[in-house]
C-alpha cells in the first residue's frame, strides 16, 4: 500500500480588490507554495489560460514555474494542462525543458485542447480544428 499524497491544484483567478496588485498576488502564491515545501507536500499543480481573469493571470506557467523552482526544494511542479494548440510546439518544448533543468527534474507536464474556446477565438486559432486533428492523431496510434 502506498502512502497518501497531499498537494494543491492554483486556479489563479485574479480579484484585485482582494488580491492587491499582481505584484502582490504572485507573491502570495510563491509564500504559500514555499511552505508548502517546507511541509513537504507532495505536489503543486498550476494552470493555463488566457485573456480573462478565470485563471487568466499566470498566462505563461514556465515562467512561474521556474520561479518558484528556485525557492523550494523538493515539491514537484505540474501543469495541468498546457494548452498545446495555441502555441508553437518547439517553444513549449523549450520552455518547459528549462522548468525541468532549473527544478532540478520536478516537472510534471501535461498537455491538452483546454476548456476556454473564448481562447481560441481570441487567438484566432479554430478550436474544431484541433479535436479533428486529435481524432486523426488518435485512429493512427490505434
Amino acid at each position: 500500500m502506498s502512502a497518501m499524497k497531499f498537494g494543491s491544484h492554483y486556479l489563479p483567478t485574479y480579484v484585485p480588490d482582494l488580491d492587491g496588485s499582481v505584484t502582490e498576488f504572485y507573491h502570495k502564491m510563491f509564500s504559500q507554495m514555499e511552505e508548502m515545501d517546507r511541509l513537504q507536500y507532495d505536489h503543486i499543480w498550476v494552470t493555463e489560460h488566457h485573456f480573462a481573469h478565470y485563471g487568466g493571470d499566470l498566462p505563461h506557467p514556465p515562467t512561474f514555474m521556474s520561479a518558484i523552482a528556485r525557492t523550494t526544494k523538493q515539491i514537484r511542479l505540474g501543469v495541468a494542462i498546457n494548452v498545446l494548440p495555441l502555441h508553437n510546439p518547439i517553444d513549449i518544448a523549450e520552455s518547459y525543458a528549462m522548468v525541468d533543468v532549473i527544478s532540478n527534474g520536478r516537472l510534471d507536464f501535461g498537455v491538452g485542447k483546454g476548456s476556454e474556446a473564448h481562447e481560441y477565438k481570441k487567438k484566432g486559432s479554430d478550436r474544431a480544428h484541433v479535436r479533428r486533428r486529435r481524432g486523426h492523431a488518435a485512429s493512427l496510434v490505434r
